[in-house]
């Protein structure tokens, strides 16, 4: 069933226009910027987007602008573990691989981390994701006290994907139309 749905959803997110893409972003960046757990926050991690994502690259622009210290994932596949690389801008970042990477070597550790922005192919509004299938966030959001923020167009949203008892949920989700609280921590 999440295959299928990883399918579809992301045909469906791949449909939507570059023009579209960008204007959903900025609607996007703007409502995560008037996010008091991002005013407060002094570390946020934030994935690097590639592909039909919401586009997060004036996000971490920005948020290195207004002084939080941001990190990006690294994703060791032979390893099959994540972690978090401090950046100082966006030339810290390689994207040359399959997905970008952190080019530094700096790794914040989860304790550190008060924000950690979650991308997905698409979320209900409960909370719980559906990736493109490696595990990496579900393992690295296990056990995490960081407020876990997931970014989405709104139609990667539907009311309820099936979760299994490793799938980690975000707290709120932000998309080009509304903010979801999905529940308390």
């Amino acid at each position: 069933m999440k295959k299928e749905l990883r399918e579809k959803h992301l045909k469906l997110r791949d449909s939507l226009s570059g023009e579209e893409r960008r204007i959903k972003s900025e609607l996007i960046m703007t409502s995560v910027l008037l996010l008091p757990e991002i005013a407060e926050a002094n570390s946020i991690s934030c994935y690097f987007s590639f592909g039909s994502e919401v586009d997060t690259k004036q996000l971490i622009e920005l948020l290195l602008l207004i002084g939080k210290r941001v990190s990006v994932p690294y994703c060791d596949f032979a390893k099959q573990e994540m972690r978090m690389v401090e950046i100082k801008s966006l030339q810290d970042i390689s994207v040359s691989s399959k997905i970008p990477q952190p080019k530094g070597i700096s790794v914040v550790p989860k304790e550190a981390l008060d924000v950690i922005i979650v991308p997905g192919i698409c979320f209900d509004l409960r909370g719980y994701r559906i990736g493109f299938g490696n595990g990496f966030y579900d393992s690295y959001l296990e056990n995490v006290s960081a407020t876990k923020i997931g970014l989405a167009f709104e139609e990667q949203i539907i009311e309820r994907l099936p979760a299994e008892t490793h799938d980690e949920r975000v707290d709120i989700i932000v998309t080009d139309k509304r903010v979801i609280f999905t529940h308390k921590k």
